[in-house]
């Protein structure tokens, strides 16, 4: 759509300054005179001008620019988000410590085995001598 626009703005100014004589005659536009161009150029020139002073005007007074929630929360629905949250975080926390507890089970299970061949080995030792 802007490009559509600004193409038409283009065009709109080529035709009144006749810049593409061929234009104006595929349009069937009578040729105009200079004191005409030159009226209808400045009056185009000055409504793009006050259009987009009024734009930016507006834009500043009346415009936040803040993104806005797509819906409000009623607080019924806030409180199920914020228990569904909450089961969640448990359910999380639970099973990072289910896995911290198997961690550390299977450390004792090496520490286990270990000293068991410890013993095995000091007891081959001492049937040797």
């Amino acid at each position: 759509m802007y490009y559509g626009i600004v193409g038409v703005s283009g065009l709109a100014f080529v035709c009144a300054l006749e810049l593409v004589p061929e234009i104006n005659q595929g349009m069937k536009l009578v040729p105009f005179t200079e004191e005409f161009k030159t009226k209808m150029v400045a009056c185009m020139v000055l409504d793009y001008a006050l259009c987009f002073v009024i734009e930016k005007g507006l834009k500043m007074a009346f415009s936040d620019y803040r993104p806005r929630d797509i819906a409000d929360r009623r607080p019924e629905q806030l409180e199920r988000e914020a228990a569904r949250k909450a089961v969640i975080e448990q359910a999380k926390a639970e099973e990072e410590e289910a896995k911290r507890l198997e961690k550390v089970a299977a450390f004792e299970r090496q520490v286990e085995d270990r000293k068991r061949k410890l013993r095995e080995w000091r007891s081959g030792q001492r049937r040797a001598q």
